[in-house]
C-alpha cells in the first residue's frame, strides 16, 4: 500500500480506478477527494482508497460524563457549554442541555447561571445532547453566591452557604462538590 499526506479536498484519484472508502468522498466529476487531514492509503489490490486522519475526534457518547458551566437557564431548562469529558478536557466546544431529574418549584433549587455541574449525557435526539444530574454524584460541583459573587461552601444536602455574605441558597449538589473544581 502507498502512503500520502492528504487535506481535505486534495485529489486522490478517480471512481474508475479506486473504490472510495473511510475519510473520503466522490464529487460530481466522479473524482475521490480526502474528507480530513491525514494520510492517504491507497490498496492496489483491493482497488481501493482511504484516508485515516491525523487525531481522532473526541465524540461525546451516551453515558459520558461531562463536566459543563450552565451558560443559561431557560424555564426548566439549563444550557450547559460542556468543557471536559470523563474528567479529561476538550480542545472544542459542546453544548447541551440539562432538565431537573424531578418536578421542583423552583428552578434556582437545582442550578443556577454560572454553576459548573458534573452531568451524564443521557440522549444524542435531535443532534442535541441531553444531560442528567439525577445520580447522587452528578449536580452542581462549584457554585456562587448569587448576591455578592462569592465562594459557596456545603453546608448539608442541598445547602450551600457563602463564605463572604453567610447567605444560604440551595442547589441540587454532588457528593464530589468543591472536590473537583
Amino acid at each position: 500500500m502507498e502512503r500520502e499526506k492528504g487535506y481535505p479536498g486534495k485529489e486522490i484519484g478517480v471512481m474508475e480506478e479506486y473504490l472510495a472508502d473511510r475519510g473520503t468522498y466522490i464529487d460530481w466529476n466522479g473524482i475521490i477527494r480526502s474528507k480530513y487531514l491525514g494520510f492517504i492509503f491507497k490498496d492496489t489490490e483491493m482497488r481501493k482508497v482511504f484516508v485515516k486522519p491525523l487525531r481522532k475526534l473526541k465524540i461525546l457518547e451516551v453515558g459520558d460524563t461531562v463536566l459543563g458551566r450552565i451558560i443559561n437557564v431557560s424555564g426548566v431548562f439549563g444550557y450547559v457549554r460542556i468543557e471536559a469529558v470523563n474528567f479529561k478536557p476538550l480542545d472544542r466546544d459542546f453544548n447541551g442541555i440539562v432538565y431537573p431529574h424531578r418536578i421542583v418549584n423552583r428552578i434556582d433549587d437545582v442550578y443556577r447561571e454560572g454553576d459548573y455541574i458534573l452531568a451524564k449525557v443521557i440522549s444524542k435526539v435531535n443532534r442535541s445532547l441531553h444531560l442528567s444530574i439525577a445520580e447522587p454524584d452528578l449536580g452542581v460541583v462549584s457554585a456562587k453566591c448569587s448576591y455578592c459573587g462569592g465562594k459557596m461552601r456545603s453546608i448539608g444536602k442541598n445547602k450551600l452557604r457563602c463564605m463572604r455574605c453567610s447567605n444560604i441558597e440551595m442547589r441540587k449538589l454532588s457528593r464530589l462538590y468543591g472536590r473537583v473544581i
